[in-house]
């Protein structure tokens, strides 16, 4: 299956999700070079080797928190919304499958206990990159 990629009404990308039997082969980048946070599938052969090599410091510019939802176990609902609030869609994520949020907001709902992995920017600031609505 494909990733699904969820856009507001004004063609902004909101999120990206990557169903659990998405399967490319080699090495796909999932987000455009300048997104401030990248994902990529990676499916190689047994003895694929990537080369050794480092990630040297530089200083970015880094404007809004992104964040990625991995549910190692169980369901949820994930619903999300514009830069206005307003509700775009929702859908159901089970074991396996990956959610990048990229704009907008969104709301998470466990369906059944679930076992959830995130990953976000950081230094991460609780009073400046989370507002509820």
């Amino acid at each position: 299956m494909p990733d699904i990629k969820i856009y507001s009404k004004d063609k902004k990308l909101i999120a990206i999700i990557i169903p659990h039997d998405y399967n490319n082969t080699g090495l796909n980048f999932i987000t455009k070079p300048n997104l401030q946070l990248q994902l990529a599938y990676i499916n190689h052969p047994s003895g694929h080797e990537v080369s050794r090599h480092y990630h040297p410091q530089y200083n970015r510019v880094v404007s809004n928190t992104l964040e990625c939802i991995l549910v190692k176990k169980g369901k949820v609902e994930v619903t999300f919304y514009d830069n206005n609030q307003k509700l775009i869609n929702s859908f159901i994520i089970i074991s396996g499958d990956l959610v990048l949020f990229i704009d907008g907001g969104h709301s998470i709902k466990n369906i059944i206990r679930s076992q959830l992995i995130e990953i976000r920017q950081g230094p991460y600031n609780q009073t400046f990159d989370k507002i509820e609505f």
